[in-house]
């Protein structure tokens, strides 16, 4: 990935997530549309002056823009916000701790309750989100590729941010996921489709 090719990337995610064009865009971060451009494309680098009004006005950190870091936001608060913010902590945890994921329908949560218990104490962690449910079905089939080896630490982090950023939309009201315990018509029984997810 160029130098600047990241930079890029994050102005048009940041663009797309305002729901504005480039010539709209530029007006509220000061430029002009063709250096938008030049920017998105990586034509053009742009000043620090200009990253620190981008940074600004859109309440963004250099360090995100640049790509020198996964925090997104200039706030101290660390509270989860987006569904990126979720991806990062499991991606995070799973550093240190081994996660073994499985992905349930609905309708086999309850029996995987009635299998005899092992001999290992093990947690499990179930999302009423079919949003969630979707990274996780994806993210259970490159754990795997990961620990076989079939890929390696750069391509499974080239992934990770690729989903961190396709995933940096705000969280539902918590309610608004659970009704009655059931999974809110996001999975019908027999597939994840990508339909259901708002982007």
């Amino acid at each position: 990935m160029g130098e600047f090719e990241i930079l890029g990337t994050r102005l048009k995610l940041l663009r797309k997530r305002l729901k504005v064009n480039q010539i709209e865009f530029s007006k509220m971060i000061g430029i002009s549309s063709a250096t938008l451009s030049a920017y998105e494309t990586g034509v053009k680098n742009p000043s620090l002056a200009v990253l620190k009004n981008i940074a600004e006005t859109c309440n963004v950190s250099i360090d995100w823009l640049c790509g020198l870091s996964e925090k997104e936001s200039l706030s101290s608060d660390d509270s989860i916000k987006t569904y990126s913010d979720i991806i990062k902590m499991l991606v995070e945890m799973e550093k240190y701790i081994s996660i073994n994921c499985r992905f349930f329908y609905y309708d086999n949560i309850a029996s995987s309750y009635n299998q005899s218990p092992e001999k290992e104490a093990a947690g499990e962690i179930i999302f009423y989100n079919g949003t969630m449910a979707h990274f996780i079905h994806d993210w259970e089939k490159m754990i795997d590729l990961h620990s076989s080896g079939t890929i390696d630490d750069n391509l499974y982090s080239l992934w990770v941010n690729q989903q961190s950023d396709l995933y940096r939309f705000d969280l539902p009201n918590k309610n608004a996921s659970i009704s009655n315990n059931k999974i809110d018509d996001e999975i019908d029984n027999d597939k994840i489709d990508d339909d259901d997810l708002p982007f």
